[in-house]
């Protein structure tokens, strides 16, 4: 523990985020809260916030479902087998 060691900071109570329930700031030395530069500084975690949000990853929208691919490739694979046969008895 280190003692004589004092730091101010700043909590941010996030409403809209689905990965973050609170983010803590801590000042910088010699950064003084103030009620006048309160908000300012809330202001400004929120912006950092906004800038570092996780961008949500785009759902991938699958074409054919598993059964159906796989279909498909027995159908593609057994026109060709076929195709290869006519091609070798010619």
């Amino acid at each position: 523990m280190v003692k004589g060691t004092h730091k101010q900071m700043v909590v941010v109570h996030t409403k809209d985020s689905r990965y973050y329930e609170q983010a803590y700031f801590v000042l910088r030395d010699g950064g003084v809260a103030t009620p006048d530069s309160e908000s300012t500084m809330v202001a400004e975690a929120n912006r950092i916030l906004d800038e570092s949000q996780l961008m949500p990853q785009p759902r991938r929208r699958h074409l054919l479902s598993r059964r159906a691919s796989f279909a498909l490739g027995v159908a593609v694979g057994g026109a060709l087998c076929g195709l290869a046969a006519l091609l070798l008895l010619l």
